[in-house]
């Protein structure tokens, strides 16, 4: 259990209430870590903040654990309790984190198991930047849950049957100049390059078969425009779960219809068949089945949602895009009707803009006026690229600048981050045969608040377990490799061709701990820059 938790469980004791929030001071000089506790019992109490921190600091200095770890807690206005960890406990840190590794950060395995299904983007042509957006934020947080102890699933949903994949197949044929075109067709070279795979001989006879037309090509697609950026980008699925094979030819939508007819959730009307999402807090009812007889996508969707229950998830975690931001009550109370009300969280991520040339590049996956995910891979890296999806909350709109991407400067946070990685390995490769110099008296506060980070990290882990806030760990990393930069640049380890041995130690802590994060956002930690 981390410092925090394990703070927050004895001023929980101590105060008898339960939602005591532990935090990080901006500032070193108010310490390692900041309660709000005194708030709290003031305001129940109705008393002054400051006596109600004097009793709560009373009770902590006798608790075994607070006496272990920290040497000062102290009262700050206007009702702030402070607490400052002990010089000794950090530095004996530094040995758990040399000899556990990377499993420094790994938590003990809570038995639950979480599927985290992101990008999930229609086979219908080439990633985009917002499917890349959810590649990073999906793959970053299922690698968090892992590291916090749950046993996670990646899944990618492939939309290969349905109304999109007969549009495909209309827009090949009509890129081939067997049928007419049409403004709401997909367009782009990506369909010319598919014909010219096919032959474009062969595909009149698909005029009256566009949905099977549709079908083929939305499976090249998949393995050639889809699988292979996310291939570079260093993702790798645990599951691609296919609606056509395994919803439709296993008829699970129609069970799914039946068993929710069976719960009386299901009635007819004007000639459709309705569901009472409104039952479980939707806005209205939503159609299952279409007057003509056809399921709709909500149906579908259930089915999809009911088959990852039956798989015995204990946590379904959903990232769409922003055009699905419509579908959230619908999905929410679906999952409350199927009995699950609490076990799916959906992440919204909004829109991703480039900017190019001091000009916004404008997108369109119909018409065929778009970067792809590949393109910009090609021109940033995929470093880069997983930085900047993750850097900000999903609700928040992003502009992707390529220029300060590409600039090797501290205003590039990943040149920076991995400037830092490369400071870190430098010192220990001349280090190595040295002799140790026993530890000096020159400690310095960088030292002290480098560690204090180092430890942190695995609170990091933790939090971001629970709130799902996965750009908490790139700005983590960033203020950690600052931390290792001032470090590098106030502390020598190296003196007289001697290593001291206490420095050493804070290297290769901060080098394992640095490398294990980047590790987890999927950017590589070079050892040369």
């Amino acid at each position: 259990m981390s410092i925090k938790q394990q703070l927050k469980n004895t001023l929980s004791q101590i105060t008898g209430i339960e939602d005591i929030e532990v935090s990080y001071p901006q500032h070193s000089q108010f310490g390692d870590y900041s309660t709000n506790a005194a708030f709290v019992i003031a305001k129940k109490e109705k008393t002054n903040p400051k006596d109600a921190a004097e009793k709560i600091i009373s009770k902590l200095k006798d608790d075994e654990f607070i006496q272990s770890t920290f040497e000062e807690i102290s009262f700050h206005p206007p009702g702030f309790i402070n607490l400052y960890l002990k010089e000794e406990f950090l530095y004996s840190e530094l040995d758990n984190i040399i000899n556990q590794s990377s499993d420094y950060l790994k938590q003990k395995s809570k038995n639950k198991k979480v599927q985290v299904e992101f990008i999930s983007a229609n086979p219908t042509g080439p990633l985009t930047l917002a499917n890349g957006r959810g590649a990073a934020i999906g793959d970053t947080l299922a690698n968090i849950l892992s590291y916090a102890g749950y046993n996670v699933e990646k899944e990618y949903y492939i939309n290969d049957k349905g109304n999109q994949i007969k549009m495909l197949g209309k827009s090949i044929l009509a890129a081939a100049g067997v049928i007419e075109d049409c403004d709401e067709y997909y367009h782009g070279d990506y369909l010319l390059d598919f014909i010219h795979y096919f032959k474009k001989e062969n595909l009149s006879q698909y005029k009256d078969r566009e949905e099977e037309l549709g079908s083929i090509a939305a499976e090249y697609f998949l393995e050639n425009l889809i699988k292979p950026p996310i291939e570079k980008i260093k993702i790798n699925f645990d599951v691609w779960f296919s609606e056509k094979k395994n919803l439709h030819n296993k008829n699970l939508v129609k069970q799914t219809f039946e068993f929710l007819k069976s719960k009386n959730l299901v009635y007819e009307k004007d000639g459709a068949y309705w569901m009472q999402t409104t039952r479980f807090g939707d806005d209205k009812d939503r159609v299952l089945i279409t007057k003509d007889g056809n399921p709709t996508y909500f149906l579908v969707d259930i089915a999809y949602h009911k088959n990852k229950i039956d798989r015995g998830f204990d946590k379904i975690i959903d990232i769409w895009g922003a055009d699905h931001h419509g579908y959230v009550k619908r999905m929410m109370s679906a999952m409350d009707a199927l009995g699950h009300k609490n076990k799916l969280h959906i992440i919204i991520m909004q829109l991703v803009k480039i900017q190019q040339g001091g000009k916004i590049v404008r997108m369109s996956k119909r018409k065929g006026v778009y970067i792809t995910l590949e393109e910009i891979m090609e021109e940033i890296g995929p470093d880069a690229i997983r930085w900047f999806f993750l850097e900000k909350n999903p609700d928040t709109h992003i502009t992707l600048d390529l220029e300060l991407a590409k600039q090797k400067t501290k205003q590039n946070p990943v040149y920076y981050v991995q400037y830092a990685h490369t400071r870190l390995h430098s010192i220990l490769e001349k280090s190595k045969g040295l002799s140790m110099s026993p530890s000096s008296d020159d400690n310095n506060t960088y030292e002290k608040e480098l560690i204090s980070m180092l430890i942190k990290s695995k609170e990091v882990i933790e939090d971001i377990a629970q709130t799902y806030q996965t750009s908490v760990i790139t700005s983590f990393i960033y203020n950690l490799a600052d931390k290792i930069h001032k470090f590098y640049e106030t502390s020598p380890v190296i003196i007289e061709n001697k290593a001291i041995e206490r420095r050493i130690k804070i290297v290769k802590s901060a080098h394992i701990i640095l490398k294990t994060l980047l590790t987890i956002i999927g950017v590589s930690a070079p050892e040369k820059m």
